[in-house]
């Protein structure tokens, strides 16, 4: 079963208890607003992992991304999987325990399109092993 979630922002968290499911930038596909400030908490069955993958990415870009982000984190310890700015071609990252975070903060500026993200459940990766996959499109 494959749920689409609204988002969590501004102040509120979205947490989304699933096998799958995909949830999207405020406005996506339009562009997002100045001032998101978005949370969302994913959590998948016990035993396995999370497999994000951002289907399209685009923010607005700036060195150490400090303008407008997205941030994935490990829910348990708060380690930082990635920080991503900027027009990305399709990527993915997974989680080493059953949970994570996204969040997704805009500034008072440039706006541009967002993401569309989707996540699945997945054997969780050997300890240390939390990979970042980029992937592109065979046309």
């Amino acid at each position: 079963m494959f749920f689409f979630f609204h988002t969590g922002c501004n102040g509120y968290a979205m947490n989304i208890a699933a096998s799958s499911g995909t949830f999207t930038s405020p406005n996506y596909p339009s562009n997002y607003g100045n001032h998101e400030n978005c949370l969302w908490r994913i959590t998948v069955p016990a035993g396995f992992a999370v497999s994000l993958t951002f289907n399209d990415f685009e923010l607005e870009n700036s060195s150490n991304c400090r303008y407008d982000y997205v941030k994935v984190e490990e829910s348990g310890s708060g380690s930082l999987i990635g920080s991503f700015c900027g027009t990305r071609t399709q990527f993915a990252v997974t989680s080493s325990g059953r949970s994570l975070y996204v969040r997704f903060r805009s500034d008072n500026n440039v706006r541009r399109r967002g993401f569309n993200a989707s996540f699945i459940a997945v054997n969780r990766p050997p300890p240390g092993k939390i990979f970042v996959a980029f992937l592109r499109w065979m046309i």
